[in-house]
């Protein structure tokens, strides 16, 4: 039986694989259109990312993410 510790740290490892490839998934869709993820697609990405692991996301946030830094 896993402990809570083990069982946090294996749903974090999956939530990373899956965002990885919701990345990978989202670049590829872009390239196909010919273009590249635009700020809007990163910020999805972001917040679902942040949904992934429990937390609100920042776009919808009383500080959002920074676009300059996007």
């Amino acid at each position: 039986m896993l402990d809570d510790a083990c069982r946090r740290e294996l749903l974090q490892a999956a939530a990373s694989e899956a965002l990885r490839r919701d990345f990978e998934r989202m670049s590829a869709h872009a390239a196909a259109a010919g273009r590249k993820m635009s700020v809007d697609d990163l910020i999805a990405f972001l917040d679902a990312s942040q949904a992934a692991f429990g937390l609100s996301p920042r776009s919808t946030a009383a500080e959002p993410y920074p676009r300059a830094l996007l």
